[in-house]
């Protein structure tokens, strides 16, 4: 399982999510349960350097060029609950 950029969307909200871009759909379904159950560390590393990043989610881009992602965003913990 490869990541192979990410991209950042701003919510109607105002509230950041970075999307991590998998190769495709099965890729996208693996990395999605890694980060919703491990990636503790990567999430803490995430809320550090990029504190304006709200939400995580992963997606993929189609053979017609369209981003698709998964809308169940996964929280990031708050930078001040770090300390």
């Amino acid at each position: 399982m490869k990541v192979f950029g990410s991209e950042l969307i701003s919510l109607y909200s105002g509230e950041v999510v970075m999307i991590m871009l998998a190769h495709d759909e099965i890729d996208c379904e693996r990395l999605y349960h890694y980060l919703t159950i491990d990636a503790y560390e990567f999430k803490k590393h995430l809320v550090e350097h990029h504190p304006e990043v709200n939400y995580l989610s992963v997606g993929f881009r189609n053979p017609n060029g369209k981003l698709d992602w998964n809308k169940n965003y996964i929280e990031l913990p708050k930078w001040y609950d770090l300390n």
